[in-house]
């Protein structure tokens, strides 16, 4: 009954691996934040920064919500599950924990070209949205959640130097 919890800052890479991860097992795909960006509306970039300036969803109500809502998908197991807080939400349920990390330039361009929008404002954007989960979850939660899941995780991936398939491998010689 496999569980695998993918984090990481904005641009990290983590849909991209999570989806060719579970692809590559033959198992779910899950993704909380991808619940909220659908809600949220526009493109992945605008839609997750979006999130935090609606009142509902910004709401510690509505996290409480996906935070529930990703546990039920873990518990029933043969999944990998991606979301900013997977790793620290879903840790009791996981085979395997992996946090995805790059520097704020590498993710803003991977970001620029899949939204096909301009750097500069992706950049800007991916600062801004993480700065606002930094703190809005920080309240929330008592913890930075970037520092806490990257201390806490079973596997911490530098994803800036790697093509994704090299980035799968390493998760699954580590499963």
């Amino acid at each position: 009954m496999t569980v695998i919890a993918v984090s990481g800052p904005p641009g990290a890479g983590t849909s991209t691996i999570a989806k060719k991860l579970a692809e590559k097992l033959e198992i779910k795909y899950f993704s909380p934040g991808q619940y909220m960006k659908n809600k949220a509306g526009g493109n992945e970039t605008e839609a997750a920064f979006k999130g935090w300036e609606d009142e509902e969803l910004s709401s510690e109500e509505f996290h409480n919500d996906i935070d529930e809502m990703q546990k039920q998908v873990a518990r029933k197991g043969e999944v990998v599950i991606d979301g900013k807080l997977s790793v620290y939400m879903i840790d009791q349920y996981a085979d395997l924990t992996v946090f995805l990390t790059a520097p704020i330039e590498t993710r803003a361009k991977r970001s620029s070209k899949r939204d096909k929008m301009d750097y500069k404002d992706v950049k800007e954007t991916i600062r801004k949205r993480q700065r606002e989960e930094v703190e809005n979850w920080g309240e929330m939660y008592g913890f930075n959640y970037i520092e806490k899941q990257r201390k806490d995780a079973d596997v911490v991936i530098d994803t800036s130097d790697k093509n994704p398939e090299k980035i799968v491998r390493e998760i699954l010689e580590e499963l």
